[in-house]
């Protein structure tokens, strides 16, 4: 038996069942490898041998096995708890072997704590085959939530109402355990939401507060760019989902110092991958014009001394030093932010885009503006040196003066006097250094300036100015 002999006790024979019944010294148990030989004591028959009726000895037999029908020892072990996880209302505890579904314990035998606070079991199923005791919760839990669930026996015997296995043995007490929450966390309906823009050269850059959806890009049309108040076409949408970014590449760089606004317009109501989107889908809001911060580098400044004679000089992109010296010359500013002189002659001085200091000096100069970009910004406008005993003007007849109707209209001086309400009016007043006036000019009528420049002179007249018609 199991590799080792066993005694035997006693032997019977049942001559109507045909049986021999050994009485082993020792039991087996279940699952154990056993055998059995017998031995006929002598060559021919004798009564102390396995016989027939007739007197027929059984011949020798070898080891044989034997068939173990032993059944095993009683079930005494209870279930034992492995872990627990809940899923919204669903609460699931597992355990190492299968339980009795038949008998089902109570929901007061469970208690369960959601963040702290206790929560109600309103229902309880058990599955065999699982190994599960699942408690449907009062109040589904959230993702994120801390759970707890303990278990008590409701006796210390065996009894039908608690978990048990098949054969009845109860699971033990248990104290709170920590339950894995796997509850989804609810479904994102959030719009990703502007945060800041700002443009370099051509790259014009909108920062949202959470990652995009990179795969489906807005149309470049969803986009409104301004540059010093004139419109400029976007030519590209790039959207960066790690750096929470939508770039526009736009047809034209814009240049240090300039103003630029940016503005966005969701395609449809709902949410659409034509839009800028989060990861989920929801769409960002259509978005009124922002200001951008305008990074790009100032580009180097040139200087110009020309010579007497007159001449045409053109500055670049740079805060430029020009001075034009004697003659009658024609200078040209660019962008940037820059200083030119006339020197003598009667001089055209176009400072351009940027804050421009122009000096007309000797002679009857003129001081265009060509469009509303050449206007510096309001904290740093552009400062004219005007002599009105050498014939000097500034000359604004390229600017429309109401921008509420179609065609070119003509500016109306109506001196310190403030501004009523009508487009077209320009006005000055002290500025905020010692002979200088503030001159500012209302284009829509809402009596507040839309461009404004400084201009050094004791006082103003129409006279000082080419209105325009």
């Amino acid at each position: 038996m199991a590799g080792g002999a066993v005694g035997v006790s006693s032997v019977a024979v049942n001559s109507t069942a045909q049986t021999v019944t050994l009485t082993l010294a020792a039991p087996v148990t279940s699952s154990q490898a056993v055998t059995v030989a017998y031995t006929d004591p002598t060559a021919g028959n004798d009564a102390l041998a396995v016989q027939d009726l007739a007197g027929n000895d059984a011949a020798t037999l070898a080891a044989q096995s034997v068939a173990n029908t032993t059944p095993p020892p009683a079930d005494t072990t209870p279930p034992m708890f492995q872990s627990a996880a809940v899923n919204g209302a669903n609460l699931v505890l597992t355990y190492n072997e299968a339980l009795d579904a038949t008998n089902v314990p109570a929901a007061g035998t469970f208690a369960v704590t959601v963040a702290g606070s206790p929560v109600a079991v309103s229902g309880i199923a058990v599955n065999s085959a699982t190994q599960t005791v699942t408690l449907t919760l009062a109040a589904p839990v959230t993702s994120g939530q801390a759970i707890t669930v303990a278990y008590t026996d409701p006796t210390a015997g065996n009894d039908a109402l608690a978990v048990q296995d098949l054969v009845g043995n109860d699971a033990a007490t248990l104290a709170a355990q920590s339950v894995a929450n796997t509850t989804p966390p609810p479904a994102d309906t959030t719009p990703p939401v502007f945060q800041s823009a700002a443009v370099n050269g051509a790259s014009l850059v909108l920062t949202y507060n959470e990652a995009l959806d990179a795969t489906n890009v807005p149309a470049a049309g969803a986009f409104a760019v301004t540059v010093a108040g004139s419109a400029a076409s976007v030519s590209g949408v790039a959207v960066n989902s790690t750096a929470r970014t939508v770039t526009l590449t736009l047809a034209a760089p814009v240049t240090s110092g300039q103003a630029v606004t940016v503005a966005y317009t969701d395609p449809t109501a709902g949410n659409d991958v034509l839009a800028v989107q989060d990861l989920a889908g929801n769409d960002a809001a259509t978005l009124a014009a922002q200001a951008v911060t305008n990074n790009t580098p100032s580009a180097a400044g040139i200087t110009i001394n020309d010579t007497e004679a007159g001449n045409v000089i053109n500055g670049g992109s740079g805060n430029d030093t020009l001075r034009g010296n004697g003659g009658n010359d024609t200078i040209y500013g660019g962008g940037g932010n820059d200083y030119i002189s006339g020197g003598a002659g009667n001089d055209v001085l176009i400072g351009g885009p940027g804050t421009d200091l122009l000096y007309g000096g000797a002679g009857a100069d003129r001081f265009v503006f060509q469009s509303l970009a050449d206007f510096g910004p309001a904290s740093a406008p552009d400062y004219i040196e005007l002599i009105a005993g050498d014939g000097d003007q500034i000359d604004l007849s390229a600017i429309d003066a109401n921008s509420l109707i179609s065609g070119m209209q003509g500016f109306t001086f109506i001196g310190t006097g403030a501004f009523t309400g009508q487009a077209g009016q320009l006005h000055y007043q002290r500025g905020t250094q010692g002979g200088t006036q503030l001159v500012s000019a209302d284009t829509n009528g809402d009596s507040k300036p839309d461009f404004q420049f400084v201009v050094g002179a004791s006082t103003l007249t129409a006279n000082n100015f080419i209105l325009g018609s």
